[in-house]
């Protein structure tokens, strides 16, 4: 049994921000999504996978269709005003739209309502791993993100990160090197046996960026599970941070640059020492990032800093009993920048 269940009160309390900061939020009316794997090992994993797609409603009843692109089927919904929609994906749909094996596929999925909604997704295997995301819809997508993600423990849990192309003849790089191009609703997947956290990816089009790490242990040496976060691409990056602490009492935090000569400041954290790839300065330059441990008796984290710096969260890894722990989970955290929107 893992503990869980806060993670979504947690996602939900941190994504009703605004992305980006040109007055716009999670809800939309189109979005694109993928899964990567979740690193098990045991035979026939992926049968007992859970993959789920939760849309929840706004203001008004709302018609929409979700589209499996390998599949080239659609599934139509309704849901009423404040309701909540929740689609789990059977065997034939789970392989549509999770991505195993580094390259280009088309295991995508495409939703669209006629009016606004907010949509999560959920990658979960019973008493092991899971994690969820909130998903951005297309209007706040951007061409250049940093991979943020961590540490891999052992050879058949890779780092990854999962891009799903909005337009044809998307042009998409890595670190300046041409990875692939993509038509609209295809996927480039990417994995590594080290941290890619630093990396930088951009487009010539908008493009949906998910890290979606196959199942780091956070901190190394303790229980491990698979990550899914959608990022934020750098323009809608902040200087203003506030980070809760979980329930768990002790928090990670990473801290990451796009610009030379980033300087921080932060009040509640303490910086982690011996991290692979971690500076452990508060002054950065682009793709080195930092981490930190926050507590509960810290209150928080409170950071600021001089040029835009891409934040997230991690829930620790850790087992209490026999049956009875938690497992790792990311969560992005947008800039204070934002709060006058907060819903």
């Amino acid at each position: 049994m893992k503990i869980k269940t806060f993670f979504f009160g947690f996602v939900a309390f941190i994504i009703q921000s605004v992305f980006p900061l040109q007055a716009q939020n999670t809800e939309g009316d189109e979005f694109w999504l993928t899964f990567g794997r979740n690193g098990q090992i045991i035979p026939n994993f992926e049968n007992l996978l859970i993959l789920q797609i939760r849309i929840v409603g706004g203001s008004k009843q709302t018609e929409g269709n979700i589209s499996f692109t390998h599949l080239g089927t659609n599934k139509k919904f309704t849901i009423n005003p404040y309701e909540v929609y929740d689609c789990i994906l059977d065997l034939e749909q789970q392989q549509a739209v999770y991505n195993t094996v580094m390259g280009k596929t088309d295991y995508s999925v495409h939703i669209t309502t006629d009016n606004p909604v907010s949509v999560y997704a959920y990658n979960h295997y019973p008493s092991t791993n899971d994690d969820v995301t909130n998903v951005l819809p297309v209007n706040v997508l951007g061409n250049e993100y940093y991979h943020i993600s961590y540490t891999p423990f052992m050879l058949q849990f890779m780092d990854a990160y999962a891009v799903v192309a909005t337009k044809n003849n998307t042009q998409l790089y890595h670190n300046g090197d041409l990875a692939e191009t993509l038509n609209a609703g295809q996927v480039y997947y990417r994995t590594s046996t080290t941290d890619m956290t630093g990396s930088v990816i951009t487009s010539n089009n908008p493009v949906a960026f998910f890290a979606v790490h196959q199942s780091p242990k956070i901190p190394i040496g303790d229980a491990s599970s698979n990550l899914m976060q959608q990022l934020a691409p750098v323009n809608t990056w902040g200087k203003k941070f506030f980070v809760p602490v979980s329930v768990f009492d002790k928090d990670i935090v990473r801290i990451i640059a796009s610009q030379d000569g980033t300087e921080i400041s932060q009040t509640g954290g303490t910086i982690r020492t011996g991290i692979p790839g971690a500076q452990e300065s508060l002054i950065l330059q682009a793709r080195q990032f930092v981490e930190l441990d926050i507590t509960l008796s810290g209150k928080g984290c409170h950071i600021v800093s001089n040029k835009p710096i891409g934040v997230c969260s991690y829930f620790r890894g850790f087992v209490s009993l026999p049956i009875l722990g938690t497992s790792p989970a990311q969560c992005w955290i947008p800039g204070l920048e934002q709060k006058k929107h907060i819903r």
